[in-house]
C-alpha cells in the first residue's frame, strides 16, 4: 500500500509538537524555568520560548539538550508507516517521558 507523504509528514509534525509540548509538561512538572533552561542551554530565553510553541525546527542534540535541562529522559521512537492502517489518526508513538 502506498504511503501518502502529505499524511506522513503531518503526523511527523504532529508527533514533533507533542513531544515538545510533553517536554514543556515535564519541565514544569519539575519546577525548571524556562530561564533555568535557556542557562543550562547557554541560549536565549526567547528561543526556548519558541521551541515550546512549536515555532522552531530543532536538531537531535538541541532536543536532548532541552530534555537534560528540563529534567526528562528523552525517549525517541519510530514505526513503519506502511504498517499504520490509517496516518490521519494513528500517530501515538512518540514519547518523552521522565
Amino acid at each position: 500500500m502506498p504511503i501518502d507523504e502529505h499524511l506522513l509528514g503531518a503526523a511527523n509534525a504532529d508527533s514533533q509538537l507533542d513531544l515538545v509540548l510533553k517536554l514543556r509538561e515535564i519541565r514544569k512538572a519539575n519546577g525548571v524555568t524556562v530561564a533555568e533552561v535557556a542557562a543550562a542551554m547557554d541560549v536565549d530565553a526567547a528561543m526556548i520560548y519558541r521551541f515550546e510553541k512549536g515555532g522552531t525546527n530543532f536538531t537531535a542534540a538541541t532536543l536532548r539538550k532541552y530534555a537534560k535541562a528540563a529534567g526528562a529522559l528523552l525517549r525517541l521512537d519510530a514505526v513503519n508507516a506502511t504498517s499504520m492502517s490509517d496516518l490521519s489518526t494513528d500517530h501515538t508513538s512518540h514519547r518523552a517521558t521522565i
